[in-house]
């Protein structure tokens, strides 16, 4: 299987084969390049065909694809952290890890859901729970906190929106985003670039930015909950049960928020 596998990866060029000894180069140049002992922001590291074979889960001593891939989407000095393409493939590898020996039917009625027991990071979800979060999120859990409302009652009810320019933790991103003429001095003969090259650079800043803003209001909203549960010395006093949720809006700039 694993023969077959590398064969259908093979590049032929008039008549010439290119083996793919590096698969994330081979398809990402542009974060891994042969240039990488001269080149200040290349990425090194690049892990060799073999350690995509089956579901092992330290392949010839290297580190899990699982491990690879957290590495690459959260380090921040590396441009594999800001590319979306990217971040589609290293989620394709898991899934197709996750998926081995599974019904496709399951997969595709189910989905994937978070999980720490697995290799892959992954295991088929339940239709009845949230694709969203790693927490209980059913209709189920739902109904059980309308019922304990009737014995313990919540007195609050927020909802934290994710206020790029005025949301402290967030704006100094925002701020940074918008101010073209600061960032794009960073960029050599960019005032004297066409129209269409400085577009694609704006859309690149933006895809950029997302994924930064995304991790950091994570942690940003994860400070303010804790502050909000255990703290003692806030005017609404010491919060006795609280729990709490994201949302996603596809159809909304409001992308993330908080129920609490």
């Amino acid at each position: 299987m694993q023969k077959s596998f590398v064969q259908r990866l093979v590049s032929t060029i008039s008549g010439s084969s290119i083996p793919i000894l590096y698969y994330n180069a081979l398809l990402f140049p542009k974060h891994f390049y042969c240039s990488a002992t001269r080149d200040k922001i290349a990425t090194l590291g690049c892990a060799p065909i073999s350690c995509y074979r089956g579901n092992i889960a330290h392949p010839d001593g290297f580190a899990s694809n699982l491990e690879r891939g957290r590495n690459l989407i959260t380090h921040a000095s590396s441009s594999t952290a800001t590319d979306s393409h990217f971040l589609g493939h290293l989620y394709d590898i898991q899934a197709n890890i996750a998926a081995m020996n599974l019904d496709s039917r399951l997969i595709s009625s189910n989905g994937f859901r978070v999980s720490r027991a697995s290799k892959s990071g992954l295991e088929v979800g339940d239709r009845n729970s949230s694709e969203l979060t790693e927490n209980v999120d059913s209709s189920t859990q739902v109904m059980n906190l309308a019922a304990a409302a009737e014995r313990l009652g919540f007195d609050l009810f927020f909802t934290f929106t994710c206020n790029q320019s005025q949301h402290p933790g967030i704006r100094h991103l925002y701020k940074w985003k918008e101010n073209e003429p600061s960032w794009s001095k960073q960029i050599k003969g960019y005032d004297t670039m066409p129209w269409e090259f400085k577009e694609n650079i704006r859309k690149s800043m933006e895809m950029a930015y997302t994924h930064v803003l995304t991790r950091t209001w994570l942690e940003v909203r994860k400070i303010w909950l804790e502050f909000i549960i255990y703290s003692t010395s806030t005017k609404l006093g010491k919060t006795s049960h609280a729990f709490f949720r994201d949302e996603y809006q596809d159809s909304s700039g409001e992308c993330l928020r908080n129920n609490t």
